[in-house]
């Protein structure tokens, strides 16, 4: 996590989160099977949360976003983060079933703008996808407009919410 972001486990009960983060087609998505020491998984896991049913009002710098969101999310006990608890597994077992392990290694590393974008779309579809995801998704990633907001600018207001609204185009 950056610095001077506050550490998610001072704001959501640590259950929670070690429970989200040790998920095992999280792992799988993730391409890792220890969790990352710096809590970078964790760290993905909370711009999920933060994002999930409220990426319209995204606004920049993500690290702020994140941060007002924790804030506003202390008990992780809403009804939203409530849903996004229940939802979160059945969308990566959902995605793993579909793409495979390591979905979102595009161009190299994991492509957190990938991940955000599908993961969103999912997540706000109950954790469920077409059956034919997998080709939606290889149309996804190869459309110029959304291959280019997961390169560049990617925390940047509108091109985080076209990117979602790009992926729920196509995933659902």
């Amino acid at each position: 996590l950056e610095s001077q972001m506050i550490h998610p486990t001072q704001l959501l009960p640590g259950r929670t989160l070690r429970e989200l983060n040790q998920d095992n087609n999280w792992r799988k998505l993730l391409g890792k099977d220890n969790q990352d020491r710096h809590q970078r998984d964790i760290e993905l896991i909370l711009r999920l949360f933060s994002l999930f049913e409220e990426w319209n009002s995204y606004e920049k710098p993500m690290k702020e976003y994140l941060n007002n969101s924790m804030r506003l999310n202390v008990g992780f006990a809403s009804a939203r983060a409530k849903r996004f608890e229940r939802f979160f597994p059945i969308a990566c077992k959902t995605v793993v079933e579909s793409l495979g392990e390591k979905p979102f290694h595009i161009r190299g590393p994991l492509n957190s703008s990938v991940l955000d974008a599908t993961m969103i779309a999912i997540l706000e579809n109950k954790g469920n996808a077409s059956a034919d995801l997998a080709d939606r998704y290889r149309r996804l990633i190869s459309h110029k407009a959304f291959e280019e907001r997961t390169r560049t600018s990617t925390t940047d207001t509108i091109t985080v919410r076209d990117r979602i609204r790009d992926a729920k185009k196509y995933l659902t």
